[in-house]
């Protein structure tokens, strides 16, 4: 089984910056929380340029079974687990401090790098809402509605999880279809111009747009500025319909194509986890993500800040 590492940027609240996030995460100190139907255990250590750390999903298991073939025949067994062990995903992590980009490492069926995001979303919003109680309760008696609705503006953004898309990447998968029939996205704010939308804006949870293109219409056109508008826009969620060379309609997600940097092989991680997780910042894995981050390929797009 292969692990492939990631890229991802966060986007986050000004008044609440990442290093806030993180170490409060960091002082949690793995504490369990129920999230997505399993038990996971955070662990966070400062890596001097970037905060890094391992997610833990322990799975709710006595029993695992084992299949194994013997001349020609398969044999299924169901081993019992120790009491008091249960088997567990792993999934380490590297943030860069200044730009809030990051690598993932993720393996078929362990927890993805967007539910990783929304796991500590909600600890985001905790500080959020205690940033912004404090915030009011500074404000002097009698505050204008204006400062009152300032400060709720200053913390209103909350954690926004951002894939990273190489441009060839997409392009390559693009280049499959013979026509592209449509492009569906979502922005999280109100764009809609005129004041009569205006007060409606506050009340938006997300505005949806479909872009239907002409059937004579140039594909590697289509394709290149589709590309770029993903990309200059941010966008992290949207699908584009198509047909292939054989007339097949297809629909390629947004969210099913982020950008691969590294792979590795899952045996030759899990042999290296054996580790004290009071020493995380020491575990074989992540210095495996520092390597790829500080490559010659990679440092530039994940240190360099972003012109938004």
């Amino acid at each position: 089984m292969r692990v492939k590492i990631m890229p991802f940027e966060w986007e986050l609240a000004e008044a609440v910056p990442l290093d806030n996030l993180m170490d409060h995460l960091r002082q949690k100190g793995g504490e369990k929380v129920e999230f997505g139907d399993h038990a996971r255990r955070l662990y966070v250590c400062d890596l001097d340029d970037y905060w890094g750390g391992m997610l833990m999903t322990i799975k709710d298991q006595k029993h695992l079974p084992l299949v194994a073939e013997n001349n020609g025949k398969i044999v299924i067994t169901v081993s019992e687990l120790e009491k008091g062990t249960s088997p567990f995903e792993f999934n380490f992590f590297v943030i860069v401090k200044k730009t809030r980009r990051g690598l993932y490492q993720h393996y078929h069926q362990s927890c993805s790098v967007g539910q990783f995001s929304s796991l500590c979303r909600l600890a985001y919003d905790e500080l959020r809402q205690q940033g912004l109680t404090a915030a009011k309760n500074k404000l002097a008696t009698g505050a204008s509605k204006k400062e009152v609705k300032a400060i709720e503006k200053k913390y209103r953004p909350s954690l926004k999880y951002v894939p990273i898309y190489r441009q060839e990447t997409l392009n390559e998968i693009l280049k499959d279809l013979d026509r592209i029939k449509s492009f569906e996205f979502d922005f999280a704010t109100l764009t809609v111009d005129g004041n009569g939308f205006t007060p409606l804006r506050d009340a938006v949870k997300k505005e949806s747009h479909t872009l239907r293109f002409k059937k004579d219409w140039s594909v590697a056109s289509i394709r290149d500025q589709l590309v770029s508008i993903i990309e200059s826009k941010r966008l992290t969620k949207g699908r584009i319909e198509g047909r292939d060379s054989s007339g097949l309609e297809q629909v390629v997600r947004l969210t099913n194509n982020p950008d691969v940097l590294a792979e590795a092989d899952y045996d030759d991680l899990a042999k290296t986890i054996e580790i004290d997780l009071g020493k995380i910042k020491e575990a074989h894995c992540l210095q495996v993500l520092l390597k790829v981050a500080g490559s010659k390929e990679n440092h530039a797009r994940m240190h360099k800040p972003s012109h938004s």
